[in-house]
């Protein structure tokens, strides 16, 4: 059973992701190419079940979580 606030079978999900992670990695696909796969894979999916503003604000609030914790890290 999942915790609360964790979606239904996400620790499966993971684990499938991960093992395909691994294997574009065997393969020698550059990080480079993965993440830009990755992104174009979740943002149209996150935009169809959250619309465009919802993932626009999460966008801003990653963007500035890495500033902050950059700002930290240089201090």
């Amino acid at each position: 059973m999942d915790p609360p606030g964790v979606p239904p079978r996400f620790d499966e999900a993971r684990d499938h992701l991960r093992l395909a992670v691994e294997r574009i990695e065997r393969a020698g696909i550059p990080a480079e190419t993965l993440h830009a796969v990755l992104m174009s894979e979740t943002l149209p999916r996150l935009i169809a079940e959250h619309g465009p503003l919802w993932v626009a604000a999460m966008l801003a609030q990653f963007s500035s979580a890495l500033v902050r914790d950059a700002e930290c890290a240089r201090q």
